[in-house]
């Protein structure tokens, strides 16, 4: 029975992040402001910030993720990466104190 529960619950949680995705876009593409690209300017980091959310939202809908899902998934990739980095630097000299 509650695995019944959490899948319809689940299924909820999914169609609204999807219909709030939607009239996101929606939104956006139907606004008459004239949106200016930054097409010279952008930067690098600009650059890994769009793709970033592009590989997010195609998790999503790949996955059927929620964005807190995949924003936890992100997180722990980082928390992951920073450990193995951590974790490969040399150990620190350790200094040796006299005492007087």
């Amino acid at each position: 029975m509650r695995t019944v529960r959490k899948q319809i619950l689940y299924n909820f949680r999914y169609k609204e992040e999807c219909q709030r995705i939607f009239d996101l876009q929606n939104r956006v593409l139907s606004s008459n402001e004239v949106l200016s690209t930054d097409e010279g300017e952008s930067s690098d980091e600009d650059s890994s910030d769009i793709e970033e959310m592009g590989k997010n939202i195609e998790n999503m809908l790949s996955n059927k993720k929620t964005s807190t899902q995949v924003s936890y998934v992100t997180r722990a990739r980082t928390h992951t990466h920073t450990h193995t980095c951590f974790l490969t630097l040399p150990p620190l000299m350790h200094v040796q104190t006299h005492a007087r």
